[in-house]
């Protein structure tokens, strides 16, 4: 009878004599087990069946050993959500709470409201004054650039006179104004002089399927 490491006198450098383990499978060689065969040829062998058989799991205790923590409040910078039934989850929604609160200035100033407004139209745009124009900020001169919009980069800097051009008495893109006086019209700018809060100055004609950008600046007041 030999060991639980050789049998029949032969040497092997496995661990585990592979006699051993074959002792151990029953006819339908789907398990390992203490069989008959194994019993007669083996010492210990109910013993080393059931080291090798436990070993698996006990090597992964060993290496997982201090890795598996309880961190319910891990991800909570990433990941936010209600829980109505006050759970665990529900403590961890009140501490994200209380993160924010210290992470959030209090003393955040109101923005300012705008002075011009942008309505945008298949085609077109109409500027008119903003709910931050006054009376006292009048007459002025606005200033109007546009350009169709890209992906990547400035439009108005990659403005072409092949896509439109505003001093074109040929070209497609009409100008209506009402309460305001046009200073000048070229290229992609248009300069105007606003002196009734209820101005209105409309551009269309320009190509519907593309994107465009407008942006407008009040340059300076004028005098009365």
């Amino acid at each position: 009878m030999s060991g639980p490491l050789l049998g029949h006198g032969t040497t092997t450098d496995s661990p585990v004599s592979p006699g051993f383990l074959a002792d151990a499978e029953p006819p339908a060689h789907d398990t390992w087990t203490i069989t008959g065969r194994l019993k007669e040829r083996w010492k210990y062998a109910p013993l080393t069946l059931n080291l090798i058989r436990t070993a698996p799991a006990k090597l992964h205790h060993l290496l997982a050993a201090g890795v598996e923590q309880d961190l319910p409040d891990e991800l909570l910078q990433f990941f936010w959500f209600e829980d109505p039934a006050g759970s665990g989850k529900g403590r961890a929604r009140t501490k994200r709470q209380k993160r924010r609160t210290l992470d959030t200035p209090s003393d955040i100033p109101t923005p300012r409201p705008l002075q011009l407004m942008v309505d945008p139209e298949r085609g077109g745009f109409t500027v008119r004054a903003g709910p931050g124009l006054n009376a006292d900020l009048l007459p002025c001169q606005i200033r109007v650039s546009m350009a169709y919009d890209l992906e990547d980069g400035d439009p108005l800097r990659s403005w072409s006179p092949y896509d439109f051009n505003l001093g074109d008495p040929d070209g497609d893109i009409e100008i209506e104004q009402d309460g305001v006086r046009i200073v000048e019209l070229r290229g992609n700018q248009l300069l105007i002089e606003a002196r009734d809060l209820a101005f209105r100055v409309r551009a269309h004609g320009f190509d519907s399927n593309r994107d465009l950008e407008v942006r407008v600046n009040r340059l300076r007041e004028l005098a009365s």
